[in-house]
């Protein structure tokens, strides 16, 4: 080899190596399966869901239900309750018709006050 030439091919002498047509075959099968799994979605897309129809949708959380609630009742629009002296209110909390309200006494005790809300009835218990 001289010293003035370049070390490469010729384009005469250069071989183009080919892919094999398998691979070609599955490039293309693929690219038209993703252009034809976009052109589906943006079909669906724009067909939207079709409002609801009443129909579930699977994997839907059904709302919690509350325990012995009546919907038809009627409840109190007010009541009073004395908040026994020095006493804190730690919690309320409303089952149905029964709102229970827990009291934190002074002397370190515990009171709950049950609520009927319908008849307006209470339920005191003392808890040393």
């Amino acid at each position: 080899m001289a010293i003035n030439q370049p070390n490469v091919t010729s384009e005469e002498t250069e071989a183009v190596d080919k892919p094999p047509r398998w691979l070609v075959a599955t490039v293309i099968i693929l690219g038209l399966a993703i252009i034809g799994m976009l052109v589906l979605m943006v079909v669906k897309i724009m067909a939207g869901d079709g409002g609801d129809e009443g129909g579930e949708v699977a994997g839907a959380l059904q709302a919690p239900s509350i325990q012995g609630a009546v919907p038809s009742a009627t409840y109190l629009k007010e009541a009073s309750i004395s908040r026994p002296e020095g006493s804190r209110l730690d919690s309320v909390e409303v089952y149905g018709h029964e709102m229970v309200m827990h009291f934190r006494l002074a002397d370190g005790g515990d009171l709950v006050i049950v609520l009927n809300r319908v008849t307006g009835e209470t339920s005191r218990i003392i808890v040393p």
